[in-house]
């Protein structure tokens, strides 16, 4: 994640990742300072002033994704310079900037242990007395989505005949059945980050539910192996098989730790009016105004929202050409009129197969309109899709030509191999972040290898295929000269 700083204290404060493997700690036993921590440098010196570790031995990959938020408490007669962060676990640590230590208190609460031999979990975590959790952290088949009969039959199905269990909060992945990751890798909360609002004393962070699976299995050499990294516990529609609400925003009072207000972020079309308060998983962040309000997009339903700050009422919504997954931002114009502006399109899925549309990012403006002023219809700038292949997701599409004059040929161009590397490098972060960079032959091999390792699932033959095509259509230039490749 992005680094913040305090020009009040001097110092810089960086979110820092999980370490490799995501899910399996057998080669790093210990704590594994300094992942998943807020780390404090001098900015002057870069000397460490204190860290903190939110999770102990990740083998969940709950890391922090978002640069830490800072906010004012008032607590006591006193000002207290604090900072929060939120990584994907879901939750809320708000910790005095100063110190490092947890402004609410904290306590180290037992977690489930692995049963992978050889591996040695950390025997507890901490959680902040103050929030409670803003995510769900366990879920049970009691748990299981009942929006419509037939998505709840489906994933009922699939937890019986999968053997799926979820211990509670920090469940590993277990060579027993399948284990389901609760608020998931995707959910919690992501890049976003936390918005604040220092006069009023509340900070809005989104969160999706969207649970995730894995297994353990025998490597053949007396060993364990990951498998089905990443799964998706997702019906037939690709909604999550967890009870909604998908997607929230939600307003914490800093001052006290209390949930101030929690809304359903988003909405479910395929469900029609049953859809309108589930919320959808979600990836991007907000802004909140001194007006009052608090502005978003994110959601996978490809619109934009305003939610009052003091009640948590969506006040307003637009549809956009596609998701925002991104912040919006707000300025004042030399005329005097706010704006706010927000990047629309972006990297690909958000576990959800088929929710995407890869856009060339749009930048769309709004603004009040002023006296005989009428507002805009945006679908007259909407990118079209380019055609989708059969059986492909649209999240591997990308913008044809529009009336703003921006196309693309698709991600992945028409060739052998092109099926492979969407079954085998869509599950995660997405096919448009497997190839934002390109490399050679060996290279990609060494990556396609690495991501076997984690779970990704194809044989042999298939990784030379996928090998092959990305060497293809994504490998290095060899002269500058060279033209470009399709989708590129």
């Amino acid at each position: 994640g992005g680094a913040t700083v305090d020009p009040a204290t001097g110092l810089v404060f960086i979110p820092i990742g999980n370490p490799d493997d995501s899910y399996n700690g057998i080669d790093r036993p210990g704590n594994n300072y300094y992942a998943n921590s807020i780390i404090a440098l001098d900015a002057n010196t870069g000397k460490l002033k204190w860290f903190y570790q939110m999770t102990h031995h990740d083998i969940t990959d709950v890391d922090a994704a978002a640069a830490p938020s800072l906010i004012d408490i008032h607590r006591n007669g006193q000002v207290i310079p604090a900072l929060v962060e939120v990584p994907k676990s879901g939750i809320a640590f708000i910790l005095d900037r100063r110190t490092g230590k947890p402004v609410f208190g904290e306590e180290e609460r037992p977690i489930p242990q692995s049963d992978v031999p050889g591996e040695h979990s950390s025997p507890t975590q901490p959680f902040p007395l103050k929030p409670e959790p803003l995510a769900r952290m366990r879920i049970s088949r009691d748990d299981i989505t009942t929006v419509t009969p037939e998505a709840h039959d489906y994933c009922a199905a699939s937890w019986d005949k999968q053997q799926m269990h979820n211990d509670g909060p920090y469940t590993p992945v277990s060579t027993k059945g399948t284990t389901v990751f609760a608020p998931g890798t995707s959910g919690g909360g992501n890049w976003g980050g936390v918005s604040t609002d220092p006069h009023l004393g509340y900070f809005f962070v989104n969160v999706s539910n969207m649970p995730t699976t894995s297994r353990m299995v025998p490597d053949g050499a007396g060993g364990y192996k990951l498998q089905g990294a990443y799964g998706r516990f997702n019906d037939t529609k690709g909604w999550p098989c967890v009870r909604p609400p998908w997607g929230e925003i939600i307003a914490v009072n800093a001052n006290t730790g209390d949930i101030a207000w929690r809304s359903p972020l988003g909405v479910s079309d395929d469900f029609g009016a049953a859809g309108k308060s589930t919320g959808t998983p979600n990836l991007g962040g907000s802004i909140a105004t001194a007006g009052g309000l608090v502005f978003i997009g994110a959601t996978v339903d490809s619109r934009f929202h305003a939610f009052d700050s003091h009640t948590g009422k969506e006040v307003w919504t637009a549809t956009l050409p596609a998701p925002a997954v991104s912040t919006p931002l707000t300025f004042q114009g030399k005329s005097g009129r706010q704006y706010v502006v927000v990047p629309d399109g972006g990297p690909g899925t958000i576990g959800m197969p088929g929710r995407f549309l890869s856009y060339h990012a749009i930048l769309i403006a709004y603004a009040l309109p002023k006296a005989g002023e009428s507002a805009i219809d945006l679908a007259q700038y909407a990118p079209v899709p380019a055609p989708r292949p059969p059986g492909v997701g649209n999240q591997f599409a990308a913008a044809g030509p529009s009336s703003l004059g921006t196309g693309a040929e698709p991600i992945l161009p028409a060739g052998e191999g092109r099926e492979d590397v969407i079954s085998m490098c869509g599950q995660c972060h997405g096919v448009s972040t497997a190839v934002a960079n390109r490399r050679s032959p060996d290279g990609w091999r060494d990556l396609i290898q690495d991501m076997r390792s984690r779970g990704a699932q194809g044989d042999d033959a298939k990784a030379g295929r996928v090998r092959d095509y990305l060497s293809r259509y994504f490998g290095l230039l060899t002269s500058p000269a060279e033209p470009k490749t399709p989708g590129r």
